[in-house]
């Protein structure tokens, strides 16, 4: 058996420090390394180190960590290292790598702790169970005055018989001692409580509903986050004066490729940071700066945000699992060009492994060459992912692509929205169109006197109202009109004296010349 014996759930971590000349570019990797009842071997754990990112002689350099948790069928373990894809042959100087402060231990086993090295400082609050005390080795000299409430004594332990008369006091009872089952039933009335008293923890869940709640009683600072739903809000109770947009800020460092790449990292083909004048299309180029892919052949042409080795240095935007954001950028093909072209979300691990998701892609032959085009698309976080970082990434790729504004956003949620904070002079003046309007949300409240005229009504459009008031009426283009003072008129002409008329003291008939033929009531 080789190395040192351990057994199924042990936890080994390996540290240790990796350094270089400055000729050593490949790869050191390390290994925890099992080895099984039968003698073979199995690689439990590993972390691969480009030998750009190791600390060169005489410096501090980085302690470095793997950790495993035993699976079954290892006997033992052991660490390993290995200088990977290096040529060999005579007279070559290839550089060299060094390790150091090598450690290996097992985080389970007490042998890491020094007889009498934990003291009482030592101990978290709370961190000593009953399972970790031995029976009968607590005596009354460990125990402090008022230390033993109700909690601690068994049920029952205690009979009458065991106190003497008036023997307890308020002094003998321990803070939280009496619970309801100690007291009678309507036992404890209001006058026997002091005010400002109850707090949460006294209050039985659903003890509590409307009634016994004054009016306005409920402010925004007696709300917990998130604690108000869809549910909890009454159909119209949140109006544009109760809202407010939160704005987003790119997290892509340097979107405008001031610095050239000070802030990116090139990886794999030509790429280039060009001025605007330089930009395909330049008259119409969305940025003054953009960043060039170009190749020749058919190969791939990429390039990270942020200037950190992806596989092993944690750099990046900080991120938390199930956070959603959108990735965005403006790129003009040339023609001639192929391949396709991505925007990709590259994420650390708080494991030290990497993952990645593609936000979009597309095949550059489908797009216009010589034109701007925008791509975008959404991403959300993986699980266990700490950091991230934008990849630009051209596969199968000839010709050039110039690419500017790379973005992330952070898609916005409920959280950004304040209550108070959309009023009516955030609104851009017609910025509300029908779209925005929920079907039939506007009723007559919401609609200003005098406001729909007749222009606004539909044609042969009817019109029904158990009322309908106003100054006067008009219809047939004059034919037939009622007054604001009330005179009913009916003319075959409405430019001639000839027909019906009728107000308040006459009926009165005019014939086709004009002339009065019929008049009822006053005749005076």
């Amino acid at each position: 058996m080789n190395g040192a014996p351990v057994k199924e759930g042990d936890v080994i971590r390996l540290r240790y420090k990796a350094f270089r000349n400055t000729k050593y570019t490949d790869v050191l990797a390390a290994y925890i390394w099992g080895t099984r009842p039968d003698n073979t071997g199995v690689a439990l754990r590993s972390l691969s180190l480009q030998g750009s990112t190791l600390g060169t002689l005489g410096m501090a350099g980085v302690m470095r960590e793997l950790e495993v948790t035993i699976p079954s069928n290892v006997v033992s373990v052991r660490a390993y290292f290995v200088a990977q894809n290096t040529p060999t042959g005579a007279g070559l100087d290839l550089g060299d790598a060094f390790i150091g402060d090598v450690e290996m231990f097992n985080m389970t086993t007490s042998q890491l702790i020094v007889d009498g090295a934990i003291t009482a400082d030592k101990v978290a609050a709370n961190a000593i169970t009953a399972g970790k005390i031995a029976a009968n080795s607590i005596f009354a000299s460990n125990i402090n005055a008022n230390a033993i409430g109700a909690s601690h004594i068994v049920g029952n332990a205690i009979s009458t018989n065991h106190i003497s008369a008036n023997a307890v006091t308020t002094t003998q009872i321990a803070a939280g001692a009496v619970t309801a089952n100690e007291i009678a039933a309507n036992t404890i009335t209001g006058n026997k409580i002091s005010a400002r008293t109850i707090d949460a923890g006294r209050i039985i869940a659903g003890a509590i509903t409307a009634n016994e709640l004054a009016v306005n009683s409920i402010t925004a600072a007696k709300i917990a986050v998130g604690a108000v739903g869809a549910s909890q809000i009454a159909a119209n109770a949140i109006t544009a004066d109760k809202m407010v947009i939160g704005l987003n800020n790119n997290l892509v460092p340097d979107p405008l490729f001031e610095a050239g790449t000070a802030a990116w990292r090139p990886w794999s083909g030509e790429v280039t940071i060009v001025e605007r004048s330089s930009l395909q299309s330049s008259a119409s180029a969305p940025a003054t700066r953009g960043a060039r892919f170009r190749s020749t052949t058919a190969a791939t042409v990429a390039m990270f945000s942020h200037t950190g080795h992806f596989q092993s240095e944690p750099d990046g935007i900080p991120v938390v699992a199930g956070e959603q954001f959108v990735l965005s950028a403006d790129f003009l093909r040339t023609t001639p060009s192929t391949g396709n072209f991505a925007l990709m979300a590259y994420f650390y691990l708080q494991t030290g492994a990497v993952s990645n998701i593609t936000a979009v892609t597309l095949n550059l032959a489908s797009v216009t060459g010589g034109v701007w085009n925008s791509l975008s698309g959404n991403i959300t976080v993986p699980a266990a992912a700490v950091k991230m970082r934008l990849y630009l990434y051209a596969s199968n790729f000839v010709g050039t692509i110039d690419i500017c504004n790379p973005t992330i956003f952070k898609r916005t949620t409920g959280e950004l929205i304040v209550d108070g904070s959309i009023t009516t002079d955030k609104l851009a003046a017609n910025s509300i169109t029908s779209a925005k309007i929920l079907a039939g949300s506007i009723q007559a409240a919401h609609i200003a006197a005098g406001t729909i005229t007749g222009d606004r009504i539909a044609a042969n459009q009817t019109l029904s109202a158990p009322i309908i008031s106003g100054g006067s009426a008009n219809f047939g283009n004059g034919r037939v009109t009622i007054s604001a003072a009330g005179v009913f008129s009916l003319r075959a002409n409405p430019t001639s004296n000839i027909g019906l008329q009728i107000n308040s003291d006459n009926i009165l008939v005019y014939d086709e010349a004009g002339k009065l033929r019929v008049k009822l009531g006053k005749l005076n």
